[in-house]
């Protein structure tokens, strides 16, 4: 998958292409909700699977389409007709929202598919190493698009939408490459039960299990806590802190290089202690993100560079997520479960921006003056967003998760881990990326080293060995 389309449904160059058009910040709440509606149809993912009888096929079928639809949305601004000119901001949400009901059934397809794939035993290890490649490559995707951006809209005022055509469009062409790749990656052979289960008893049967509610009620109660602000940071960004995309790719990266710096050691700690304290302890800390935005302000760019620190504990948090919910489902109903998962994000993430976009047309005129500071219009929905994450904290103590190890004794042998060194994780990425030129010098050494050792021995004996070799058609022709 590439990086550009791995970015989040609606990130800084959606939410800029759909500012660019003239959205306001209800229309963003919508971006994000109606989307994430139409990302319920995985919930026939089950179904789809069990008729189709590949996950493979199924999955490039669906991720295909939503390539093109994300092709579709680019052309928006293009749009000759002015009625429809006049409603391209619904255009791109509808379009969105085609673009997650494909993507979803896709993105099940594909867990169900890489599950069976990877062993169990260093799942951990390899979602860690995977996360590492694509965030790597992201850190180069977001600093130039939002450097490239920057540059378009002091180059050519007036038609700002241009740039972010030009990106979503490169993001589509990455997309689509990343197709081909994943065309040649081997599918083993789908398991299915002999009496495949109904559409309605599919969507029964996770939720008879006690452990998979406990591990809903948490993912669906923290979804809601990010999705009542997380739509509303970047216009946050954009229209009050009035900070350019340049710096907001800066802050991306350096996210993504935090995360970089512990995703090696997240997979240790999952494998030797179980997901559940590790999950616990990432959560935890990211209750903090949107309670430091309250103290952001115009004019200080650098403190939003240490708020974006604590994105080193997303890798974790998804890692474990991902593999506690891999652990806690069957592998004969296992899509079913799946899918009953990400219904339940979705819908959080539906209701939550739909809720924060109507919060913030009415908070724009509110304020509070506190004695360390003062709140006014977005910043309310910050602090919604950090009390409703420390609710669902206390929900995630109650799950149990076979084997995990609780949180103090991870605390306990921290010091002990063997291996345990922080900067694997950035070491890796520098390994990631310098791996080109180290072969490519290599290459160029190796063959330099080979034409020496040619030239010394053709001038040996009075060129004899030449001369043998034109005899026996040997040499360079061979």
């Amino acid at each position: 998958m590439s990086a550009m389309s791995r970015l989040p449904n609606v990130n800084v160059i959606m939410v800029g292409f759909a500012l660019a058009m003239g959205a306001s910040t209800f229309d963003i709440g919508l971006l994000t909700a109606i989307p994430m509606l139409a990302g319920l149809s995985q919930l026939w993912t089950n179904r789809i699977l069990e008729s189709q009888r590949s996950r493979k096929r199924v999955c490039l079928r669906t991720l295909l389409g939503a390539r093109l639809m994300k092709l579709l949305a680019a052309l928006l601004p293009w749009v000759p007709w002015a009625f429809v000119s006049d409603h391209r901001i619904w255009g791109l949400i509808l379009i969105q929202a085609a673009v997650q009901a494909l993507g979803s059934i896709g993105g099940i397809s594909r867990i169900s598919w890489l599950s069976d794939l990877v062993p169990e035993s260093i799942r951990g290890r390899f979602f860690g190493n995977r996360n590492l490649v694509i965030d790597a490559v992201g850190i180069v995707v977001l600093m130039a698009g939002g450097r490239f951006i920057d540059v378009w809209q002091h180059s050519h005022p007036g038609a700002e939408t241009g740039g972010f055509q030009i990106v979503i469009g490169l993001g589509v062409l990455f997309g689509m490459l990343s197709l081909l790749v994943m065309r040649i990656t081997p599918e083993p052979p789908m398991r299915t039960n002999k009496n495949p289960i109904g559409f309605l008893r599919s969507l029964k049967v996770p939720l008879e299990d006690r452990a998979f509610r406990r591990f809903i009620a948490f993912q669906f109660s923290w979804s809601f806590a990010v999705g009542l602000a997380g739509p509303f940071f970047m216009v946050y960004m954009i229209q009050h802190l009035k900070i350019g995309y340049t710096w907001i790719g800066l802050y991306q990266n350096i996210g993504i290089l935090a995360s970089l710096y512990s995703v090696r050691f997240w997979g240790r700690w999952t494998d030797s202690f179980g997901n559940k304290p590790i999950l616990t302890l990432c959560a935890g800390a990211k209750i903090l993100f949107p309670l430091l935005w309250l103290f952001a302000r115009p004019g200080h760019p650098l403190y939003l560079c240490f708020v974006y620190l604590l994105f080193a504990f997303n890798s974790g948090q998804k890692l474990a997520l991902f593999n506690i919910v891999l652990k806690l489902s069957p592998e004969k109903n296992r899509a079913a479960y799946l899918s009953s998962r990400q219904a339940f994000i979705r819908l959080a993430q539906a209701l939550s921006p739909m809720l924060g976009g109507c919060l913030a047309a009415t908070l724009m005129t509110w304020k509070l003056e506190l004695p360390f500071l003062t709140l006014r219009g977005l910043p309310f929905l910050f602090l919604a967003s950090g009390l409703m994450r420390f609710g669902a904290f206390f929900i995630l103590r109650g799950l149990h998760e076979p084997g995990a190890q609780p949180v103090r004794s991870m605390v306990r042998v921290l010091r002990r881990i063997d291996g345990f060194v922080p900067t694997d994780g950035l070491g890796s990425f520098v390994f990631f990326w310098s791996a080109p030129v180290r072969e490519l010098s290599q290459a160029i050494w190796n063959g330099g080293k080979q034409l020496r050792q040619a030239i010394g021995s053709g001038g040996d004996k009075n060129g004899k060995e030449y001369g043998d070799g034109m005899k026996t058609g040997g040499g360079m022709e061979r």
